[in-house]
């Protein structure tokens, strides 16, 4: 099987795809040990892929736990990828509830009742309705569950920390638009400069030819497996998108959360507080730079299992089939071409 011009396409939209899925009371804490991995210094990964040592243990796309400090302020950053194993989201929660604040990402405004019922509505934005339609997307094929169904948002110690409808709105005009940002990251994906995306025609038919095949098998181990190594990449990726301008998917987000982070760490001068910041992985190294510059002290790290992905096959019956999927990849590509023409 051949995989003519659209090869190297599909590779990168396979890469966009991952990409997009990357934004109470003193209870038991979460870090079992002290770690010195990672000390201060260059910002430190906040999800990565590990390939089992042994052929029948599970290979994992994890995330990150990292604890910093400043007087009586102690700040965890809580990283998280928006698709994963219903056994990863049940520890976040369980972790998320013995902070004092946990500031959330949700573009739009504070997560209430009427949030809850419209989540799985058709944004009536363009933009939005496309990235609901690749989570989606990558959902079916996953066989994973979506954050936003699986964190209880309305607990009491859950703060907002990102921008309204009104502010994203401001930021988003013109070469800040989703459709805009996501034709950048399809340039760079293609561009041959980010590990684990096929650069050559016989690397993206052997890789298309392996998720086709996991496809319709409806094998979504083989899929992860295809997948974690290059959402593992998403916060290089990430990075050198923001080196030619700052993004309103990361930094003018970032800057509202440090405002956030500022203000609950005013109300720790009296008494010791831990709050976290509970925010997709790629937004995390700006933090963590951003912290330090702060005055803040990084302590240890731990990693949860995002997927844990088994040695064997693993049948996801409610996957997409082929011509479903390559259906939804040509939507996606006539967007992508439609916004490169009117740029």
């Amino acid at each position: 099987m051949c995989f003519p011009a659209s090869s190297k396409w599909l590779c990168s939209a396979v890469f966009l795809l991952a990409f997009v899925s990357i934004s109470h009371g003193q209870a038991v804490d979460p870090f079992a040990k002290p770690n010195a991995e990672n000390p201060i210094g260059e910002p430190a990964d906040y999800v990565r892929y590990q390939q089992a040592a042994e052929e029948e243990q599970p290979d994992r796309l994890e995330t990150a736990v990292s604890r910093f400090t400043k007087g009586n302020h102690t700040l965890d950053l809580v990283a998280v990828v928006h698709l994963g194993d219903k056994a990863y989201f049940e520890k976040l929660s369980s972790n998320l509830e013995s902070y004092d604040h946990v500031l959330y990402e949700l573009v739009g405004g504070p997560y209430t009742e009427e949030t809850r019922r419209l989540a799985h509505q058709q944004s009536e934005d363009s933009d939005l309705a496309q990235v609901q339609e690749i989570q989606q997307m990558a959902k079916d094929l996953l066989g994973l569950d979506f954050q936003i169904d699986e964190i209880d948002y309305l607990s009491p110690n859950f703060l907002h920390a990102d921008m309204t409808a009104e502010e994203f709105a401001h930021h988003s005009g013109g070469n800040q638009s989703l459709s805009n940002t996501f034709a950048r990251a399809m340039k760079l994906a293609q561009s041959g400069h980010m590990r684990g995306v096929p650069t050559s025609e016989a690397e993206s038919n052997q890789f298309m030819m392996a998720m086709m095949g996991a496809v319709m098998s409806g094998n979504s181990n083989q899929l992860k497996r295809s997948l974690g190594p290059i959402l593992a990449e998403a916060e290089v990726f990430i990075s050198k998108m923001e080196e030619d301008e700052e993004s309103v998917l990361i930094s003018k987000r970032n800057e509202i959360v440090m405002a956030k982070i500022e203000e609950v760490a005013g109300l720790s001068a009296a008494q010791p507080q831990r709050d976290a910041v509970f925010y997709g992985a790629g937004h995390m190294p700006d933090i963590e730079t951003r912290l330090l510059e702060m005055g803040y002290t990084k302590g240890e790290t731990l990693w949860l299992p995002a997927w844990t992905i088994g040695a064997g096959n693993e049948r996801n019956e409610n996957a997409p089939t082929l011509p479903e999927l390559m259906s939804k990849a040509a939507s996606l590509m006539k967007m992508m071409q439609s916004n490169a023409e009117g740029e």
